[in-house]
């Protein structure tokens, strides 16, 4: 490929990860919508901050043993691939627009 059609690509790429955040989030707003019409209100409790570490630091090495044994059938670079993942999650997650469909559920109750 061309410069330029490298250029164009790594362009359009760029704009996919702003795209897909716009449309699930308003997939899931639409879903809290018809969930907080149809059910009403429920309750739910979200983690704080210090409870969300500890389920992090818990699930963390469990979820990447997992990944490692499925994929272990066609790579032997499981775990190096999950750490870059989560390497890459981390980077980027400061600066995500992503809300998370109980939150997106719970801001919408609340605004009612």
């Amino acid at each position: 490929l061309s410069k330029d059609q490298q250029k164009l690509i790594l362009d359009v790429a760029a704009e996919v990860p702003g795209q897909y955040v716009q449309l699930i989030s308003g997939a899931m707003k639409k879903a809290a919508e018809k969930f907080l019409k149809e059910k009403g209100d429920i309750e739910v409790i979200l983690s704080t901050d210090e409870e969300a570490a500890k389920w992090k630091a818990m699930m963390g090495p469990l979820m990447r043993k997992k990944y490692i044994e499925s994929v272990s059938g066609v790579t032997k670079n499981g775990g190096e691939i999950y750490d870059q993942f989560v390497e890459l999650v981390h980077k980027h997650e400061k600066d995500s627009k992503y809300t998370p469909a109980l939150a997106t559920y719970v801001k919408l109750r609340d605004s009612q």
